[in-house]
């Protein structure tokens, strides 16, 4: 999308309008779903591609395996996990679910 010869990309990078914004944030909240959004948010940095692919494959219920040196930000991805957990059980007792077994 062109918008008086500057990208959609530029426009978003520098700011963009509050129309710009307001379509980027539909669309990450279309890919990342509401409890990756509320999870980053708890952070102060920016996640890595490979936390955001590996969050979005727990996300969709696929399992995940990685590994990567010391440091580089694997626990992330675990405490995302314990996050969806735990939603999931915050719902389950909302909706009268018996979550004792």
């Amino acid at each position: 999308m062109e918008t008086r010869g500057v990208s959609e990309a530029t426009t978003i990078a520098r700011g963009g309008g509050l129309a710009d914004r307001y379509a980027a944030a539909r669309r990450r909240l279309a890919e990342d779903g509401p409890e990756l959004i509320a999870f980053q948010a708890l952070y102060d940095f920016r996640f890595d591609d490979f936390q955001l692919d590996a969050c979005r494959a727990l996300n969709a219920g696929h399992g995940v395996l990685l590994a990567a040196p010391t440091g580089s930000g694997k626990t992330v991805v675990g405490e995302f996990a314990v996050h969806l957990a735990l939603a999931e059980l915050d719902s389950d007792s909302r909706d009268g679910a018996d979550i004792g077994g």
